[in-house]
């Protein structure tokens, strides 16, 4: 049974959630963790949303992803770097369903993913 347990827990573990909430006058700010491309390597996303529940300021750190490899062989330069990219689509359209980087999915997928997650904490807490 404890090893049917501790499975069930390996096989289900969190990955993206609120790592910390920090209430100012006039925003919050939230630090949120996800998984990208490189598993061990967490993404880490500072949001502020201001009293009205709008994202205001958007930065992922991705400095641990890799594209050095076959499977990001698409990516380049051109396509632009998904942290780059992806926060002002986020903040311009105030949704997290924004078009991704070609060639870094799972990176883009997983800074998408912290967006999800700040646009549903300000609807359900700041609004």
């Amino acid at each position: 049974m404890r090893t049917k347990i501790a499975n069930f827990i390996n096989n289900n573990k969190i990955t993206n959630y609120i790592k910390e909430v920090n209430d100012e006058t006039n925003f919050t700010t939230l630090t949120i963790q996800t998984i990208g491309y490189v598993k061990s390597a967490p993404i880490i996303t500072t949001v502020e949303i201001d009293s009205e529940g709008r994202i205001i300021s958007f930065t992922s750190n991705t400095s641990r992803e890799t594209y050095n490899d076959e499977y990001n062989s698409r990516w380049d330069t051109p396509n632009g770097h998904p942290n780059k990219v992806i926060p002002p689509r986020i903040i311009d359209e105030q949704n997290a369903d924004v078009d991704g980087v070609a060639g870094a999915t799972v990176t883009s997928d997983a800074i998408k993913a912290a967006a999800a997650i700040a646009f549903e904490y300000a609807k359900e807490v700041i609004k």
